[in-house]
């Protein structure tokens, strides 16, 4: 029925729904282990004995994680294959999480593992290539791609809420930054709501009652006062690429960014605050700080920062020098200049915002964590490739 639409060269819907296991489970999660306690401790004879006790509970039954994913797709081509890409709707869900479950006390152990819980991650993939100029001696290749996510945690196996993402830091020790909640995505940053700085230097937040309800402000905020105050993951990602050649040279670059991410600057938590000194260093920025010099740090909204970004991944230059007509033997020969991370646009503070900290807690994943990282490097490529 579309046999006189002579703009449209290609056109494919296609559909898939398959299951797929999550194998990466650490070692001897499923076994009883024990471990030396010193806290177990008997003289036998004549010299102290260490007792074992139980680290971990045993528990068999423990199992993969299970992924169902079902995608809907359309490929097209237009203009004789000049327009060619994709769109595709995903959604899968995975269940049979692997979280720490509390164990009622008493008990040797306080948690173990098993398999409880849900997630759900909706999405859209869009891919768009466009052959600009096709000729013997020049051709232009412009391309894009596009993602965007929605997770939601479906079961946190009868669980409210798990907090994960440590805290890294003098005086933060047992302080999460992330929160996983059923309804919600995963994760969302969670803490007390900086307001301002006042006049005698001290952190102002909101205050909240116990029903969740705003009720003025305070200094000294406590559990009640956590709120949402971020999200890590980003609204979508993006990229586009460029391919141009002319005669023997050629030119191409790759940009890539993503738009809404949010990141916790754990590193100027740490170092942004002026009551670190003089035991340790601080970044200069902190001596600007209207804080007082005995104002602790606290994780608050203060360092939750837009991460958002674009950066020119990599732009290459190449030169193809026609060797085969002096060296036969030699098929084709190209030389080339290519810088990796050329640059990067972010309103971020930090180094880089694409790092991310191993803060997780347990098994529980943590994301959007910047503490102490070095950035990504920036590299230079210089070579030659020869092909017989």
């Amino acid at each position: 029925f579309m046999d006189n639409v002579d703009f449209i060269s290609d056109l494919r819907l296609r559909g898939g729904f398959g299951i797929v296991g999550n194998q990466e489970i650490p070692n001897y999660l499923s076994l009883a282990i024990l471990e030396p306690n010193s806290d177990f401790r008997a003289i036998l004879g004549d010299e102290i004995q260490t007792g074992f006790a139980l680290r971990q509970l045993a528990n068999p039954d423990l199992r993969w994680e299970e992924k169902q994913e079902f995608t809907i797709g359309l490929d097209y081509g237009f203009i004789d294959e000049r327009i060619v890409g994709s769109i595709e709707f995903y959604r899968n869900d995975t269940e049979d999480l692997l979280l720490q479950i509390t164990v009622p006390q008493p008990a040797p152990v306080a948690t173990f593992v098993d398999n409880v819980g849900s997630v759900r991650n909706t999405g859209l993939d869009l891919a768009l290539d466009y052959y600009a100029i096709e000729k013997a001696d020049m051709n232009l290749q412009l391309g894009l791609v596009f993602n965007t996510n929605v997770n939601e945690i479906l079961d946190l196996g009868g669980q409210d809420q798990i907090f994960t993402g440590s805290v890294s830091g003098r005086g933060q020790s047992g302080q999460q930054a992330l929160l996983l909640t059923p309804g919600a995505p995963i994760p969302e940053f969670n803490g007390p709501e900086l307001l301002r700085v006042n006049d005698a230097g001290d952190q102002v937040f909101n205050d909240y009652d116990a029903d969740g309800n705003l009720i003025g402000e305070t200094t000294e905020p406590d559990a009640g006062d956590r709120q949402i105050i971020g999200d890590p993951r980003p609204d979508f990602s993006y990229g586009f690429r460029a391919q141009f050649d002319y005669k023997q040279f050629g030119i191409s670059a790759f940009i890539r960014g993503e738009q809404g991410r949010e990141l916790f600057n754990n590193t100027a938590l740490v170092f942004g605050n002026k009551s670190a000194l003089p035991n340790t260093n601080v970044i200069a920025s902190a001596l600007d700080t209207p804080d007082a010099i005995n104002e602790e740090a606290r994780f608050s909204s203060r360092w939750i920062e837009d991460a958002s970004f674009i950066r020119l991944d990599n732009i290459t230059l190449e030169y193809r020098p026609d060797i085969a007509r002096y060296a036969p033997f030699v098929r084709n020969t190209r030389v080339f200049l290519s810088v990796d991370n050329v640059f990067t646009i972010t309103p971020y503070d930090g180094f880089d915002p694409e790092v991310n900290t191993n803060a997780q807690i347990g098994l529980i994943p943590a994301t959007g964590i910047d503490y102490t990282n070095y950035p990504v490097a920036r590299t230079f490529t210089l070579g030659v490739n020869l092909g017989f």
